[in-house]
């Protein structure tokens, strides 16, 4: 089963433009949605808490080598809309880095469909950063083996950018979340009522109709037989005693 870390901001002192909501408060909600969503999908989710530093979350996908890493933030400093990274270190290998960036442009492309601020294809796009050594510059990046993406929703400390991810918490993460769905071919969750269990040699007894004679009952129930591919039952008797037999093969 595919596995995917999801791993909300732990800086709750990135305060918001109304000055009441903070940068980790709002992700972790987006992250619920996200979580919520991929209950109906057959993968395993696993988020990170509140009492984790980004490097415990690293450490632990890491070691359960989970197929995707996936760090949810929102952005400060000026500007608007959004933008996904993408690993692209000199330490990571062909294969990551290719898969990193093909899951950026998908992540962010879905995402920029319902911001407000989507004047051209991809908002503010998918993007790469390296520090002076060629390593990638966020350790949610760098210190991941697997691939892995940031994606920034949008600004927070403006009234437009705040105003519009506070009042698409679930929009935001149902978004995220149909984007791993199709990156990862997941399937949806089988029907959870149980079917019945029918032991290998009992008998399906139906009605197939009411006969004056056996031999018309046998000949009807020998066409139920055959359609089932098992030993059909026939009732027989007056309205006040009713037995069954075993008689069409």
């Amino acid at each position: 089963m595919v596995k995917i870390y999801l791993s909300p901001s732990t800086q709750p002192r990135n305060i918001f433009f109304n000055k009441k909501n903070n940068e980790e408060q709002v992700m972790n909600l987006v992250t619920d949605a996200i979580v919520s969503f991929l209950k109906n999908y057959q993968v395993e989710v696993i988020r990170g808490s509140k009492s984790e530093t980004t490097y415990d979350r690293i450490k632990k996908a890491n070691e359960l080598a989970v197929d995707y890493y996936l760090a949810i933030h929102s952005n400060a400093g000026g500007g608007n809309g959004c933008e996904t990274y993408y690993q692209s270190g000199k330490d990571k290998t062909a294969v990551v880095k290719a898969k990193s960036k093909i899951y950026a442009e998908k992540i962010n492309r879905d995402f920029s469909l319902i911001t407000t601020t989507n004047r051209r294809t991809n908002d503010r796009g998918a993007k790469t950063r390296t520090q002076s050594d060629g390593r990638d510059w966020n350790h949610e990046l760098r210190l991941v083996n697997v691939p892995a993406n940031l994606i920034e929703l949008e600004f927070h400390d403006n009234q437009p950018g705040g105003d519009w991810i506070l009042a698409n918490i679930q929009k935001a993460g149902e978004t995220m979340g149909k984007s791993i769905v199709d990156l990862f071919d997941l399937k949806p969750v089988a029907s959870q009522t149980p079917a019945p269990v029918i032991p290998a040699d009992d008998y399906f007894f139906i009605q197939v109709g009411a006969y004056k004679t056996l031999n018309e009952a046998q000949a009807e129930g020998a066409k139920a037989a055959r359609a089932i591919g098992k030993e059909v039952g026939i009732k027989y008797g007056s309205k006040n005693a009713l037995k069954w037999i075993k008689s069409v093969k």
